[in-house]
């Protein structure tokens, strides 16, 4: 919860298209890492993206797209 709480307030949650399709509530997942860097919520990129995938296997955050857990990439994550 405590991460979560970090998070939240730097991402913009809100309805995306990909592909034609519509997915609510969504967010980009390039940008959360980009804002945990700059708000130091992670030491570097690998921790960064080890902190999404906990959230991910927490069924706290998921991809809406694809279920391969990449972060490094331009991917839409539901909230």
């Amino acid at each position: 919860d405590y991460l979560l709480d970090q998070i939240l307030p730097g991402i913009r949650i809100e309805d995306r298209v990909y592909h034609g399709k519509t997915y609510p509530r969504c967010f980009v997942a390039n940008e959360l890492i980009t804002y945990m860097l700059l708000h130091q919520i992670g030491k570097d990129e690998t921790d960064a993206v080890e902190k999404c995938r906990v959230l991910c296997e927490c069924s706290i955050i998921e991809h809406v797209v694809t279920s391969n857990h990449t972060f490094e990439r331009l991917l839409f994550v539901n909230k």
